[in-house]
């Protein structure tokens, strides 16, 4: 008897949390569909403007220059956090 009833109310509690994430699912597409189109999604530039890109990033490597910028900019956000964190506990000062 008292396997049946905890079996119960594992299935309530499941049927709790998949109601909430439903939920949480349509508001957070409520608030994509009011977000607009990326406006960089159809750009095109000239055929000579292409062909000077790529040469110039032959020279400078913008792809990997994003991806360095990106790993510092966010080992230096995890650094922060971190810090904000151990200085709400006091930890230091």
């Amino acid at each position: 008897m008292g396997d049946l009833r905890r079996r119960q109310a594992r299935f309530f509690m499941n049927d709790i949390i998949k109601s909430i994430n439903d939920v949480a699912n349509q508001i957070f597409q409520f608030i994509l569909a009011l977000l607009p189109d990326s406006p960089f999604r159809n750009i095109s530039f000239g055929k000579e403007f292409d062909y000077w890109l790529g040469v110039l990033n032959y020279y400078v490597p913008f792809n990997s220059m994003v991806i360095i910028a990106g790993s510092w900019i966010a080992c230096i956000a995890v650094y922060y956090m971190y810090q904000l964190i151990l200085r709400k506990v006091s930890a230091i000062n």
